[in-house]
């Protein structure tokens, strides 16, 4: 039976890395928008917005919705229109506003995280609150990976973005995203995508448990 299901785990972080692989070759980025400058830009905007106070509320409602809706991505755009301070030039502008909704969206999560505090601490599992119900199966995978993961997880967090330290941090999470990820389920992410994915997991577990700056 435990053989069965490392085995089970295995198929399934293959499948991950897999289909994360097709997904690179299928759709190749913008080649501009993916570049070490662009998301290294993307995570200093997140921790300008971070700073502004006046953002909070604002930034807290874009982190608890559906980000594959019109509805959220209108309201980054508003977002990034009220705030142009933390734009310091017309390139930051342009990648700000022009890469995905969800590496926008992770950048900041990530950013309101507390980092005074442990991330284990911050995401614990409270059985006095209510759950906390995901919008997908790929966030289902990136709340259980953060719950089940927080230590390997804070390690990624700690890296700068676009750096080999993020690609071992990134490696060494792939077979707990596998186990994660629901059997039959594919998910299509790269490593920019994955880290956004459990910005924002954390963050939902760690403002559950009414421990974020974001409120």
């Amino acid at each position: 039976m435990i053989g069965r299901i490392l085995r089970q785990a295995a198929l399934a972080a293959s499948a991950f890395a897999m289909s994360a692989a097709l997904a690179a070759a299928r759709r190749p980025p913008d080649p501009e928008l993916s570049s070490p400058e662009a998301i290294r830009t993307l995570h200093d905007f997140g921790v300008c917005l971070a700073r502004n106070h006046s953002a909070r509320s604002r930034v807290a409602d874009i982190l608890t919705m559906d980000l594959r809706t019109e509805a959220a991505r209108d309201a980054v755009r508003d977002l990034i229109g009220e705030h142009d301070p933390c734009v310091a030039s017309s390139r930051v502008f342009y990648y700000v506003t022009s890469s995905s909704s969800l590496l926008f969206a992770g950048a900041i999560a990530e950013a309101y995280l507390p980092r005074d505090r442990d991330l284990a601490t911050l995401v614990a599992y409270d059985p006095a609150r209510p759950p906390l119900q995901a919008h997908s199966e790929v966030e289902v995978m990136s709340l259980c990976t953060v719950r089940a993961a927080p230590a390997a997880v804070a390690g990624l967090f700690a890296t700068q973005p676009a750096t080999p330290e993020e690609a071992a941090a990134l490696r060494a999470l792939a077979p707990q995203l596998g186990q994660c990820l629901r059997a039959g389920t594919q998910s299509r992410v790269n490593g920019p995508e994955v880290r956004a994915m459990l910005a924002l997991a954390a963050w939902r577990l760690a403002a559950a448990n009414g421990a974020t700056a974001g409120r």
